[in-house]
């Protein structure tokens, strides 16, 4: 029986629950009130041991009753009509039992001892046709109370295992009714052999058999407990059901929420407040010291505004991750923040920051999901203005929250200008109104536009890399770097040759945090006699750093060309650039005539880790980092270890030095002739760069070429193809 196997997950997690009946008693307890009654052993009754313990089917069993009983010719002549009512009660005990035997030892009967007192009263009946009308009688009875035990047993809805005990009680009381016929029907049987045929025939009707086998007062009993436990059986399925329905509705009600959360998205679309390295960015048990005093008072201050401002690379994005994994504890306050991230371009203006902002507060309580579907159905799309307008109203629905801003500096400076510092203002203007509980929390580097603006605002500041605790975390990561037991990175270095290295570390390190990084990166390769001189020669600024990373990338001319073109492409693309895009560029050719398309290599990278090909193939200043993503779970994406980066290869500098650091120089004019070669080569090489799939949006097309327009258009990159194909590239993906 099919039915039967399908419960088989369901049997199994019976047998483990503490609750389920201990069979094993249960039947024991069962067969010795089956011989009080009877008088007899059911277990060493042929009848019973004809039947196995666990049947195949219901027809097997039904052919046993038939064969048991085919001697009888009142069986043989009325028999079907018993036999079809004999049917469903099979059914369902061979599905109690299937579940049963899960949690019973190999001892336990089963069904050689369920059906053995079925088939009981039918060989006691004896050939008796009054009989049997009894015993049929009875048994639509009992499947009255049974029929619910297969609705029960269902594989798609397995009751409770309280539930399961009281159906197990069921089927126990089921036999001791048949137990009690039994015996009645001997007695039926020994009172009619004292008359003759004719007499009993003349004296026994079908009601005085019903009298004998279904209405005495056992039976009656019987029949009434049997009643009391399907009462049971319906008071514990309201239950279960109750339980059912409350589950139910909450996840009920969790589709719907998030059915709302993602039309809101779509309707908001506000980038993620995260960083792509934000785990890198994430430094366990780091800043404790920023959590004192002074940052309760200003958790305490309606309009609190904490500036915290520091050279780049000192660690306050470090410190913002801190700040966010504190507060999150803190269930009395709802917290929203946003990184301003150089490498993606939705991250660098008002209208995506104040999107999140409003997306992130906004579906954190259920007057803000309220407040926002009103909205929704008042505009289609709202722009900056009514994005502002919104977060004003939320924020006075919203109780105690806190907005976290980190990296305010990688907004570009005209963005600021027209908007951002405007809106920080903004922010503070809201603060004074007594419906509104704000705090704001801003990190950004000195610039001078945020150096004249932020002071009038804050009432708490900090100095991030010259404060004092700040340089003791440094000196404490420099220690655990060098001394670490568990590392074979500075093992082979004496701890005289650790300690010398620390305190250069600490003397030289400034408060920069992302320096001593790049200088231990850097000393875990010098050999012990060298470390004197390498401590020497260390570069003062991360400038020089850079300029030491590119220097020491041995390489030839050709190798440093493909290099060149990826950090083309990753400081000027319109978004992050996957692991599988700067991989391709790497396999590009870019000596070809400009008036050709470039062709692809696609045996560099055949074969080979792809982080560990583009780690291998371009200078140490990238960093490759995994971004969740809707679609794909988890990509990787390439990008620069720093901003500073980007404003190093970009600047003078490299053009000024002796070294190979001055080929690595980068322009937007020639990072957008690259990004435009290889999106139009893309449309006519075929075979695997189709793989390749940089939309022109990557580019920022049409911007790039209304800045650039009449120089690329007498550069000849592009002769034939003109204009015709390149602005539609903004709204189309090659392919």
């Amino acid at each position: 029986m099919s039915t039967r196997h399908a419960l088989g997950p369901y049997a199994a997690r019976l047998g483990s629950d503490p609750v389920h009946h201990d069979f094993d008693k249960l039947w024991r307890d069962a067969l010795q009130r089956y011989k009080d009654e009877t008088g007899k052993d059911l277990l060493g009754h042929p009848i019973a041991k004809a039947f196995p313990s666990r049947p195949g089917s219901a027809d097997e069993v039904i052919k046993l009753f038939e064969k048991q009983n085919e001697s009888f010719k009142t069986f043989r002549t009325h028999g079907q009509k018993i036999l079809d009512a004999l049917r469903p009660v099979v059914d369902i005990v061979l599905l109690v039992l299937d579940v049963g035997a899960n949690v019973a030892s190999n001892t336990v009967p089963g069904a050689t001892a369920i059906f053995g007192a079925i088939g009981m009263p039918l060989k006691a009946a004896k050939g008796v046709s009054g009989l049997y009308d009894a015993i049929e009688t009875l048994l639509h009875k009992v499947k009255h109370s049974l029929d619910r035990i297969k609705i029960h047993l269902s594989p798609s809805t397995p009751p409770s295992p309280a539930l399961f005990s009281i159906l197990v009680d069921t089927l126990v009381q089921v036999f001791t009714i048949l137990a009690i016929v039994t015996k009645r029907c001997d007695m039926a049987v020994q009172s009619d052999s004292k008359f003759g045929k004719v007499t009993r025939v003349l004296s026994r009707r079908l009601k005085d058999y019903l009298a004998v086998v279904v209405n005495n007062t056992d039976v009656t009993d019987a029949l009434k407990r049997l009643e009391e436990l399907t009462n049971a059986e319906l008071l514990a399925t309201a239950a279960h059901t109750n339980a059912i329905a409350r589950c139910l509705q909450a996840k009920v009600a969790d589709v719907y929420n998030s059915t709302v959360i993602d039309d809101l998205r779509l309707w908001l679309r506000p980038p993620n407040p995260q960083p792509v390295n934000y785990e890198m960015k994430r430094q366990a048990g780091s800043c404790q010291w920023f959590f004192d005093g002074e940052f309760e008072d200003w958790k305490m201050r309606k309009d609190g505004v904490y500036w915290v401002y520091g050279r780049a690379g000192s660690g306050k994005s470090v410190l913002c991750s801190s700040i966010i994994d504190t507060l999150q504890e803190d269930t009395t306050l709802l917290l929203a923040y946003f990184y301003f991230d150089f490498n993606d371009l939705e991250k660098q203006d008002c209208r995506g920051f104040v999107a999140s902002l409003v997306f992130q507060i906004g579906i954190s309580f259920e007057k803000g999901i309220t407040h926002l579907r009103r909205e929704r159905r008042s505009f289609d799309f709202p722009v900056y203005e009514r994005l502002v307008s919104i977060l004003s109203s939320l924020l006075s629905l919203s109780g105690r929250t806190i907005i976290i801003i980190d990296a305010l500096d990688e907004c570009p400076e005209p963005a600021r200008d027209s908007g951002l510092l405007s809106f920080l203002e903004h922010l503070h203007t809201l603060q004074t109104r007594l419906d509104i509980d704000l705090r704001v929390l801003v990190a950004s580097r000195l610039e001078p536009d945020i150096r004249d603006r932020m002071p009038a605002l804050a009432t708490h500041t900090l100095n991030f890399h010259d404060a004092v605790r700040h340089r003791e975390d440094i000196s404490d990561y420099i220690s655990d770097q060098l001394f670490d037991r568990g590392s074979r990175l500075y093992s082979g270095w004496s701890d005289g040759v650790k300690e010398q290295a620390r305190q250069v570390l600490i003397e030289r390190s400034n408060g920069m945090f992302l320096w001593v990084v790049l200088q231990l990166r850097h000393l875990k390769h010098c050999a012990p006699g060298d470390i004197e001189r390498a401590l020497n020669e260390l570069p003062s600024d991360l400038n020089g750093t850079y300029e030491r990373i590119l220097k020491d990338f041995h390489a030839p001319n050709v190798s440093i060309d493909r290099a060149r073109h990826v950090f083309e492409c990753i400081a000027f693309a319109k978004r992050p650039l996957s692991l599988t895009e700067v991989v391709e560029i790497l396999s590009m050719n870019f000596d070809s005539s400009a008036e050709l398309a470039i062709t692809l290599n696609s045996e560099l990278a055949h074969g080979e880790d792809l982080e560990s090909f583009v780690l291998q193939k371009c200078p140490g200043l990238l960093a490759i980092t995994g971004v969740s993503s809707n679609d794909d779970g988890v990509n990787q994406i390439v990008q620069f270890i720093h901003l500073l980066v980007k404003e190093y290869l970009v600047s003078d500098d490299p053009t000024r030095s002796t070294s190979p650091a001055r080929l690595y120089y980068i322009n937007d004019y020639d990072a957008n002739l690259t990004l435009a070669r290889i999106c139009l080569s893309a449309l006519d090489i075929k075979g695997s760069l189709l793989r390749f799939r940089i939309r022109g949006s990557i580019l920022g097309w049409p911007r790039i070429f209304s800045e650039r327009e009449g120089s690329l258009r007498n550069s000849q990159v592009f002769p034939r193809r003109r204009f015709a194909i390149v602005y539609p590239l903004d709204a189309y993906a090659i392919s």
